[in-house]
């Protein structure tokens, strides 16, 4: 088989791997249950950004960095954490990895503010 061949065949499974309406390994952490704690998120130079961090309850309540609470639903097919009342209503962040989140922008852009898990408790305040 020529390189030329190999490099075809390679892109072509890649191709069928993640072809529009079939799950893939890639994007199976999407389904996994969201982790409780804190997402301290940060900018794209890694400061940390408080007003911008959340912390997950249970599995419909998060809490700010300053002690505000509110309502949250999460699709599993999609990976998209929503606000759905409280200080954060409208907002919304992707899920990058298993324990990662994306801050979104108005028009549903990924940004550069990446929102890693921490294993801290999300009820206290000033995590």
């Amino acid at each position: 088989m020529s390189k030329f061949t190999a490099v075809i065949s390679a892109s072509f499974t890649v191709f069928c791997l993640t072809a529009p309406g079939m799950a893939s390994a890639q994007d199976a952490f999407k389904a996994a249950p969201l982790r409780v704690g804190v997402y301290g998120c940060m900018n794209q130079d890694g400061y940390e950004t408080p007003g911008l961090q959340f912390g997950l309850l249970n599995g419909a309540t998060y809490s700010t960095f300053d002690g505000g609470r509110g309502a949250y639903t999460y699709s599993r097919s999609a990976g998209l954490l929503t606000f759905t009342s409280g200080p954060f209503k409208g907002l919304k962040r992707a899920r990058d990895t298993e324990k990662t989140f994306r801050i979104l922008d108005e028009n549903g852009e990924r940004t550069a503010f990446a929102c890693p898990w921490e294993p801290k408790d999300p009820r206290k305040l000033h995590w």
